[in-house]
C-alpha cells in the first residue's frame, strides 16, 4: 500500500505538476493583500478565513480532481495494474494507496501555498491596514485543508466509475452541487417555509464546503476531522468495491 502510495507521488517531479505548483506560488502571491470573507448566518459566524485561503483552498480542490481522476486509468493505460497485483498486492489496498498518495501530495502542495500565502502577506506588503493574525486565526487557515481529503477520496471513486474524462466531469459537477447546497441555510431565511423543507433534503446528503472554512475550537477540529475523515473512507470503500468487481 505504502509502495503504491511512494509511486503516486513521484508525480510531483512531471512538468505539468511542477508548473501547477507554479501557479499555485503565483495566486498565493497576487492574493497576500486580500482581506477575511464574512459569513454571517442563524447560529454561524465567520470573519477570520482569508480571501486568499479560500482561493488557495480551491485551486487545490481543482488540482485534487485533476490529479486523482488520471490516477487509475493513467496506470491501466500503462499496464502497472497487473504489475502491481501480479506481487500478491490487494486491490483494496491498491485502491487506499492511491488515496493516501495523492492526499498527501495535495494537502502538501496546498499547505506550501498557503504558508508562502501567510509569509508574503506580513513580510512583503505594503498595506499598513493589515493586522496580525493570532495563533487560532492562523491554525483556521489550515484547518480548512482538510476539504482536500474527502475530494481526493471523491476523484479516486468516481475514476474507477467513470474513467478520467468522465470522473473529472462529474467530480466536478458534484463538488458544484456541494457549495450549492452548502450555503442552503443563507437561502432559507428569505424563501417561505414550505420550501424551507424541500431544500433542507439534499442539505444532508453531499459534504458540507462551508464547514471547511469555519471559525473553530478545538473540539470543533475534532470533530472536522472525523468529518473530513468518514466521508473520505465512504468514497474509498465505493471505489473498493467498483474496482474489486472490474474485469482488469
Amino acid at each position: 500500500m505504502w509502495a503504491i502510495a511512494c509511486h503516486t507521488l513521484y508525480k510531483v517531479k512531471e512538468p505539468a505538476f511542477v508548473l501547477l505548483l507554479f501557479v499555485g506560488a503565483l495566486l498565493a502571491w497576487f492574493t497576500k493583500d486580500m482581506g477575511c470573507i464574512s459569513l454571517i448566518g442563524e447560529g454561524i459566524h465567520r470573519d477570520n478565513i482569508l480571501i486568499g485561503t479560500v482561493i488557495i483552498l480551491s485551486f487545490g480542490v481543482v488540482v485534487a480532481l485533476l490529479v486523482g481522476a488520471t490516477e487509475i486509468p493513467k496506470d491501466m493505460d500503462a499496464n502497472m495494474i497487473a504489475i502491481f497485483l501480479g506481487k500478491s498486492l490487494k486491490r483494496e489496498a491498491y485502491i487506499l494507496g492511491k488515496v493516501i498518495g495523492v492526499a498527501i501530495l495535495i494537502v502538501s502542495c496546498s499547505g506550501f501555498w498557503l504558508t508562502l500565502l501567510l509569509l508574503s502577506r506580513y513580510c512583503f506588503t505594503f498595506d499598513n491596514a493589515i493586522e496580525a493574525m493570532s495563533f487560532v486565526d492562523i491554525c483556521s487557515q489550515y484547518f480548512s485543508l482538510l476539504l482536500l481529503l474527502p475530494v481526493c477520496a471523491l476523484a479516486i471513486c468516481t475514476s474507477c466509475l467513470f474513467g478520467d474524462l468522465g470522473a473529472m466531469i462529474f467530480s466536478f459537477i458534484y463538488m458544484g452541487c456541494s457549495l450549492l447546497v452548502s450555503i442552503v441555510p443563507y437561502i432559507l431565511k428569505i424563501v417561505p417555509k414550505p420550501i424551507n423543507y424541500i431544500l433542507e433534503i439534499p442539505y444532508y446528503l453531499v459534504p458540507n464546503v462551508m464547514y471547511f472554512v469555519s471559525s473553530l475550537d478545538v473540539i470543533g477540529f475534532l470533530y472536522l476531522v472525523m468529518y473530513a475523515l468518514v466521508i473520505g473512507m465512504c468514497f474509498v470503500l465505493i471505489a473498493q468495491n467498483v474496482f474489486n468487481k472490474a474485469e482488469l
